[in-house]
């Protein structure tokens, strides 16, 4: 599925946010969204996945008759769930776009639960509360989550922040992954050595614009970085400018 965000605009209150964007995210492919902070990443992500309303343009791409949710699937950068929960029950909430008020989980439910589990490897975790489980953990079982909505684009905001390197790498090559098995997956990241080892492309932004969006040898010249982060790479290191 290819999603088309056309010359969108969002604001939050008298600032605006977003300006004029358009920009189009083919599937089989992971979109790596970087750009300082306020730069309109996570407002982006939010319009995309229906939680914000634009205050102009279009989004298009998605079906009529298929409810939102069931399209995109989005995880906040807000690591909250009840303590008291377990992993298994809170990877099951991912299927409740697809079920009826005080409905059963279908067996189709249920497949889709245990592939998000063994995919985000917390099968020796399911009965664990969510609130004893380390914060790479936590992240783990929101992504799976995530993931057992099963729909046909990914939406993630800032899913390795705060964590360390191993659980930086476990969740982003299960978002390689999720791209290859033919989704469209577009997260907001900062790191970018991480960003150039796992996105097919990046989508910078700055002041809430589109400022380049290709592959790391167009997106992430000197001239953009200077501009975009006040920083430049030299000798393979990057410094401040």
């Amino acid at each position: 599925m290819t999603l088309y965000a056309e010359n969108l605009n969002a604001a939050y209150g008298k600032t605006d946010v977003l300006n004029d964007v358009s920009v189009q995210f083919e599937r089989e492919k992971f979109y790596a969204l970087i750009g300082p902070n306020g730069s309109g990443k996570s407002t982006l992500l939010k319009v995309l996945a229906g939680l914000k309303t634009p205050t102009g343009g279009t989004i298009k791409g998605l079906s009529n008759v298929t409810p939102h949710a069931q399209q995109i699937a989005y995880l906040s950068q807000t690591r909250i769930a009840h303590p008291l929960m377990t992993v298994s029950d809170i990877v099951a909430l991912g299927r409740a776009p697809y079920r009826k008020p005080f409905g059963n989980l279908t067996s189709h439910d249920k497949n889709s639960i245990e592939m998000a589990i063994e995919k985000t490897d917390l099968t020796a975790l399911r009965d664990k509360a969510y609130g004893k489980l380390s914060g790479g953990q936590q992240a783990r079982v929101l992504l799976a989550r995530a993931l057992a909505v099963d729909a046909p684009i990914l939406l993630v905001d800032e899913p390795a922040a705060a964590l360390d390197p191993y659980y930086q790498l476990t969740i982003l090559e299960l978002l390689e992954q999720e791209a290859l098995t033919g989704k469209t997956v577009i997260a907001a990241l900062h790191d970018l050595a991480l960003i150039q080892q796992f996105s097919d492309e990046i989508v910078v932004m700055k002041n809430g614009y589109i400022q380049a969006k290709g592959q790391a040898e167009t997106t992430l010249t000197n001239e953009i970085l200077a501009s975009v982060f006040h920083i430049k790479k030299t000798g393979g290191k990057y410094r401040p400018v």
